[in-house]
């Protein structure tokens, strides 16, 4: 099933969602949307060799570098981050791929949104356990503003 990110800037707060598509149709369902407060950002550097692909899960427990968004709101690259997130597209893919990025976004209650995962050049990867393939701006947003930071 095609899974899509929405991501809409309100006054005071950036809310997102992630829509489904039945296969073949057109009409997208949201199924989740959320105010968001945090988030996370997980790496592992491309030059760490692995014995398999890292999954979601792998990098959500073996990351080298995290660092944390405590109000997403308050991002000094506010404006560029909702532009790269509302330009991401996905399709489905047939497998994550080695991954070694990843955002893990959480709402204003603190419980977990959802997170997307990308492998080392941003163009596939997945979104929450489906894996999936990247258009868009995000990955490059991640790159500029945090690979220097990761080593």
């Amino acid at each position: 099933m095609p899974v899509t990110l929405r991501v809409e800037a309100l006054p005071e707060q950036i809310v997102a969602g992630v829509a489904e598509t039945e296969a073949g149709s057109e009409e997208r369902s949201l199924t989740v949307i959320k105010v968001l407060k945090q988030s996370e950002i997980l790496q592992i550097p491309s030059s760490v060799l692995t014995r398999t692909a890292i999954t979601p899960e792998m990098l959500e427990k073996q990351f080298f570098y995290k660092l944390i968004i405590r109000d997403v709101k308050d991002v000094m690259q506010k404006k560029e981050l909702i532009d790269a997130m509302q330009s991401v597209t996905v399709r489905n893919y047939t497998e994550t791929g080695d991954l070694r990025w990843g955002i893990i976004f959480y709402d204003t209650a603190g419980s977990r949104v959802g997170g997307i995962y990308f492998n080392g050049i941003g163009k596939i990867g997945a979104v929450g356990s489906t894996p999936v393939s990247f258009n868009g701006k995000l990955f490059k947003w991640l790159d500029i503003n945090f690979s220097k930071s990761f080593r």
